[in-house]
């Protein structure tokens, strides 16, 4: 299992074309990709879900990924974002 910190730098905090990329990178991998954000955590392949932990500008939103290709993952991710 490999946990990250994602600090939200886009003013309007996590938006709807923010949120299609990050879930469109997270359904490629196999591994499980979970997303905290003020202790609500939800499946980040899953793009109501995703949208629906309104994240602020400057807020942490903690990315866990846990399976086989989670290295591969992080690299595109962090990336991306």
């Amino acid at each position: 299992m490999k946990t990250y910190e994602l600090i939200i730098r886009s003013e309007e905090g996590l938006h709807a074309r923010q949120a299609v990329d990050f879930v469109d990178k997270s359904i490629i991998f196999t591994s499980k990709i979970t997303l905290e954000n003020d202790g609500e955590i939800l499946n980040a392949k899953i793009i109501t879900l995703v949208l629906s932990i309104v994240a602020c500008y400057n807020d942490k939103t903690i990315i866990i990924a846990e399976g086989d290709d989670e290295a591969p993952f992080r690299l595109q991710i962090l990336q991306a974002f």
